[in-house]
């Protein structure tokens, strides 16, 4: 038996939309659908009812613990039934018709992990087949777990060490599954698609795409022409971020290297050369090359450079843990230089 575990929190018109594809799609393997919502305030478990008539269980709690621990919540239960497998399936996610059984079919394939959504900036590690894909890392929606996998990650982690910071639950499980020898595969066809642009653990800038996903009904078509006109209507009426330099977290005269030169970027060194507050050695980006500024140069000069704190000017998590590895991997000396701090001004 399959466990589609769904986290849920608001964002009800999303929610509806997810619900009617889900139930669509053809669910010709057995399944429980299992719901935990993180104390929603626009609906309640009536409607959640109304959504999944079906479901075994639905589980509410009683104040908001945030997505990454309702997540752990939802894998611990899911090792207290006796289902094989696990699907994590977030509340803004619409499924491809055959998604379930050709998952399941690919799954055997893998050592026990694979997700049915290829996001566009996921990292292929190796080509298994043309089909799967083992990748670097994934986050948990759309992901695909043996029963194994769902308990190796609950004995390796406590619901107190996830405290949603940099690197955020899903990641860090990732990385452990790694290295206890089990990779992480996708599938180069998307069998799910993302289709909520705001959540707890995303925002409009961050907003994930899945690869090569084939519309195959009238329902998702329709789905995705209202998403391109929200996605019209948050571009019209957002107005530029600006992000503030840490200047709490970096030492006055302090001797810095920017890493990123995107948005983020732009509005440090400009901080940075209006204030005079800390001394900029330089400016560093993995696409210097696409950015043709003279003072963007290679990550590698780095090494060539004296200096205090290397602060990162990425506004994604995901992309800051990255770095951060890839930098410690490098110099362990980094471990106290590094910086992430990003605050955001409307």
């Amino acid at each position: 038996m399959l466990t589609i575990g769904i986290t849920t929190h608001n964002r009800l018109p999303i929610l509806k939309k997810m619900a009617s594809s889900l139930y669509e799609s053809d669910l010709d393997v057995p399944y429980h659908i299992r719901i935990y919502d993180d104390a929603s305030t626009e609906y309640g478990v009536s409607t959640l009812k109304k959504l999944f008539p079906d479901a075994t269980s639905i589980h509410r709690n009683p104040k908001t613990i945030k997505a990454d621990k309702n997540s752990y919540l939802m894998y611990q239960d899911f090792l207290k039934t006796s289902d094989q497998y696990f699907f994590n399936a977030d509340s803004d996610l619409i499924f491809r018709k055959d998604w379930l059984i050709v998952g399941m079919k690919l799954i055997k394939k893998t050592d026990g992990v694979l997700t049915l959504f290829n996001e566009l900036k996921t990292k292929s590690i190796d080509i298994n087949t043309p089909i799967i894909k083992e990748i670097e890392s994934s986050g948990a929606a759309g992901m695909l777990l043996s029963r194994n996998c769902v308990n190796e990650i609950i004995n390796k982690f406590t619901i107190k060490s996830i405290h949603g910071r940099v690197p955020m639950f899903d990641i860090k499980w990732c990385e452990y599954l790694k290295s206890r020898g089990i990779r992480i595969f996708s599938v180069e066809k998307s069998l799910v698609q993302h289709i909520g642009l705001i959540g707890q653990n995303c925002k409009f800038s961050s907003y994930a795409f899945g690869k090569n996903f084939a519309v195959d009904s009238v329902t998702q078509g329709q789905i995705f022409n209202d998403l391109l006109l929200d996605i019209a209507s948050a571009q019209n009426t957002m107005q530029p971020a600006y992000y503030l330099f840490p200047f709490a977290e970096v030492p006055k005269k302090a001797r810095v290297i920017i890493y990123g030169y995107g948005h983020v970027g732009i509005n440090y060194v400009n901080q940075i050369k209006k204030s005079g507050y800390c001394q900029l050695i330089g400016v560093v980006d993995k696409n210097w090359r696409e950015i043709n500024k003279s003072f963007v140069k290679d990550p590698k000069y780095i090494k060539k450079w004296d200096f205090d704190f290397i602060v990162l000017a990425v506004f994604s998590t995901k992309d800051a843990f990255e770095i951060k590895k890839k930098l410690l991997s490098e110099n362990v000396r980094y471990k106290n230089k590094i910086i992430f701090k990003t605050y955001l001004i409307k």
